[in-house]
């Protein structure tokens, strides 16, 4: 039950069952269709729009006098924080977009949800949810709970509106707000909502699984400026910090939240979004580079993750065994889990090389952890660091003598004594 003033409008997760006026009050009672793992509500004075994506209500509410630095000629605040925005700082005081009104564009929104909803759909499988709203957020960060997302107010807007950003970085502030921020928090639905992680190790699969999937709807309609986002990402990958550190040092994707630090402020967001998307771009690599049919393959193996784990938690072990099930048992050079288990457990540079006849130089990273090196364009899968081909051989013989003592042994203390110190932090 919720209670708000008169000439408010309110979005919550799940479905208005009712609602009522009580004195100077609104009365609203929301209800889940099943057991979620989220829940949240945003209460706003709101413009709304809204339109269907095949059985799925879609609404989108932008709201007044939310940004007051994007106001009609307002001033900028005194004193400001730098904001920081995906690797770059904005100016210490934003000046006022002329003209910027977010309330006016809600409509601009509604489409390109609709269209992340009917790609990821054909793909993925039926919309979790009887409907999505999707709402205006202060700021540039978004947010996506079950049928309902809290959308950043930069999307809302034209980007002539939007804050300045430097040069170098405008393209990929359009590409984000116009294009990837909206999939993404839809993709959530699915990845997030729909299936959920299992643990603080594996909350990095869903923000990869989201934003790759979001990249992949804008490969689909704009693949050279797919590559650039790629490339974006490599290269923000590559920069050092103020140590002089490379983000391959912030460590394994599986650390989580741990690994942002004094060292890495933002290592969470870059290692779990953008060596993320990585990863799962190399893994798409692995069914058969970078082609339409890859693709396909790789939303089939998701698909079917979808089916299997719907309403549950998903871990990073069981989304490793799904695909080395998919593997190509033709294809003798080949071997999945060796592969797999070198790009998930090791944070530095791995010698995985992957090549295909149709791929260009920037399809694939040498390294997807780092985004390193040049690719030939004509050569068969490889391994180049023997060392490291002979440990993980070796450390699959014990994890494979590890889970045959775990079966004998209900404490699981077997498991403890051989080869943990491959698979530790």
């Amino acid at each position: 039950e919720f209670r708000y003033p008169k000439g408010w409008t309110l979005l919550a997760t799940g479905v208005l069952t009712a609602s009522a006026t009580e004195g100077d009050e609104q009365v609203a009672h929301w209800r889940s269709s099943r057991p979620i793992p989220l829940a949240g509500f945003n209460l706003g004075q709101y413009v709304a729009s809204q339109a269907h994506a095949g059985d799925t209500l879609v609404s989108t509410y932008g709201a007044r006098g939310v940004e007051q630095t994007l106001a009609r000629g307002a001033p900028p605040p005194p004193q400001q924080r730098p904001v920081w925005r995906r690797g770059y700082t904005l100016p210490t005081t934003v000046p006022p977009a002329a003209g910027a009104a977010p309330e006016t564009h809600p409509a601009a929104v509604e489409q390109q949800a609709v269209a992340a909803i009917n790609f990821l759909s054909q793909r993925l499988g039926s919309f979790p949810y009887p409907s999505l709203s999707l709402t205006q957020m202060p700021g540039s960060s978004s947010q996506g709970w079950p049928g309902l997302i809290f959308l950043s107010s930069y999307v809302f807007l034209p980007a002539g509106e939007r804050p300045p950003v430097p040069p170098a970085d405008l393209e990929y502030d359009r590409t984000l707000y116009d294009q990837l921020m909206t999939t993404h928090e839809v993709a959530h639905q699915w990845w997030g909502d729909g299936v959920l992680w299992k643990g603080y190790r594996d909350q990095w699969l869903m923000e990869a699984l989201a934003n790759y999937c979001a990249l992949m709807q804008l490969e689909a309609a704009d693949p050279e400026r797919f590559r650039r986002t790629m490339e974006r990402y490599r290269q923000h990958l590559l920069r050092k910090n103020p140590r002089g550190l490379s983000y391959s040092q912030a460590g394994a994707v599986t650390l989580g939240v741990r690994l942002s630090s004094s060292k890495f402020p933002d290592g969470y967001e870059t290692v779990a979004y953008e060596r993320g998307s990585w990863l799962m771009h190399m893994l798409r690599g692995l069914l058969g580079g970078d082609t339409e049919k890859s693709a396909a393959q790789f939303f089939d193996i998701l698909r079917r993750l979808q089916q299997r784990f719907a309403g549950q938690v998903i871990s990073t072990l069981d989304f490793q065994h799904d695909l080395e099930e998919s593997g190509n048992p033709k294809d003798r050079t080949c071997e999945p889990r060796k592969r797999i288990d070198q790009a998930i457990c090791r944070p530095r540079a791995t010698r995985l090389h992957l090549y295909a006849d149709t791929m260009r130089r920037s399809s694939f990273p040498r390294c997807f952890d780092q985004g390193l090196g040049q690719i030939p364009e004509r050569a068969a899968h490889r391994w180049r660091d023997r060392r490291y081909d002979r440990f993980c051989r070796d450390a699959h013989a014990w994890r494979a003598r590890a889970r045959t003592r775990r079966d004998q042994d209900e404490s699981g203390e077997g498991a403890r004594d051989c080869g943990g110190q491959y698979f530790r932090d």
